[in-house]
C-alpha cells in the first residue's frame, strides 16, 4: 500500500479508510502536556511568593498598596501570585488597570513585565521611577481595588464574573477564608 503522500486520491477504487486511520492515529491532544520553557514557575517558587504576600498583608487582613508593592519589589514572584489570585492573563490585567486607574498599560508592556518576572522570580526589582514602575504600581492598585470589591452582586444565571470564584467572590473575606483552607493550592493555576 502506498503512503498517504504518494497515493492517488483521484483513483475511485482507492481505500481511503486506511489513510484516515493512519492520520487519526497520529493525532493527540496538546492540552494535557505543556512544555516547560524558560519562565515556567515551579510550585515551590509560587508557594514562596504566596507566603511573602500573605506575610505582607498580615494573612490578608491588611492589604495595603505600599506593603504589596514592597513585597513585589523584594520578591517579584508575588506579582505572578497576585495575577493568579485575580485569575487574569497579563493582557487582561493591563486592560482592567487602564480602566480603573487611568494609567495606560498596554498589553505588550504587561506581558513583558510578567515574562521578566517569571524568568527571574526571586531577583529583587529596583524602583527607578520609570514608566514600567508606574505601570507596575498601577497594576497593583487595580488588583487591590478588585480584590477588595470581589465579584459583588452578580446574576449568575446571566453573567459569569471573573472574580466569582471561591477565593475572590466575596473580596478579601474570601481570600482570608481560602487561605485558611490552603489557598495557594486553589489559586495556583499559572
Amino acid at each position: 500500500m502506498p503512503s498517504r503522500f504518494d497515493a492517488d486520491f483521484s483513483d475511485p477504487g482507492l481505500n481511503v479508510d486506511a489513510f484516515i486511520d493512519e492520520v487519526f492515529a497520529e493525532l493527540k491532544s496538546g492540552f494535557l502536556e505543556l512544555p516547560k520553557g524558560q519562565g515556567f514557575i515551579e510550585y515551590p517558587i509560587f508557594e514562596a511568593g504566596y507566603q511573602v504576600l500573605k506575610k505582607a498583608t498580615t494573612n490578608f487582613t491588611a492589604v495595603d498598596a505600599v506593603a504589596v508593592t514592597n513585597a513585589i519589589y523584594a520578591t517579584p514572584i508575588v506579582f505572578t501570585v497576585l495575577r493568579t489570585i485575580l485569575g487574569f492573563t497579563p493582557s487582561e490585567w493591563a486592560d482592567v488597570t487602564t480602566e480603573r486607574t487611568g494609567v495606560a498599560v498596554d498589553q505588550g508592556a504587561a506581558r513583558t513585565l510578567d515574562r521578566r518576572i517569571r524568568v527571574a522570580p526571586m531577583v529583587p526589582l529596583k524602583d527607578k521611577g520609570s514608566v514600567t514602575d508606574q505601570r507596575l504600581k498601577a497594576m497593583i492598585e487595580a488588583a487591590i481595588q478588585m480584590l477588595e470589591a470581589g465579584a459583588g452582586n452578580v446574576d449568575r444565571a446571566l453573567i459569569l464574573h471573573r472574580l466569582d470564584k471561591v477565593d475572590t467572590a466575596g473580596g478579601m473575606a474570601s481570600i482570608k477564608a481560602d487561605r485558611r483552607s490552603g489557598g495557594a493550592v486553589s489559586s495556583a493555576s499559572l
